[in-house]
């Protein structure tokens, strides 16, 4: 097995920080949607029309690869 090293057990990722204080909240009754990551369709979130349209017509002209990541500028 392959094991970690201290440098990389110490990468966070802050997309899942709210997960303990939901489960918190969740334990006192309090009802959670967590949006914070998977699908928010599944709790009927729909992307408004103009982004929908402007998803096809970016598809449609080519402009479907992956962004740097670090962004445009």
């Amino acid at each position: 097995m392959v094991k970690a090293s201290k440098r990389a057990m110490g990468i966070e990722y802050a997309i899942r920080d709210v997960v303990l204080p939901a489960r918190e909240l969740e334990k006192q009754g309090i009802k959670i949607i967590k949006l914070n990551i998977g699908d928010p369709v599944k709790f009927d979130f729909q992307p408004p029309e103009h982004m929908k349209k402007a998803y096809c017509e970016a598809i449609m002209e080519g402009h479907n690869y992956y962004g740097d990541s670090e962004g445009d500028k």
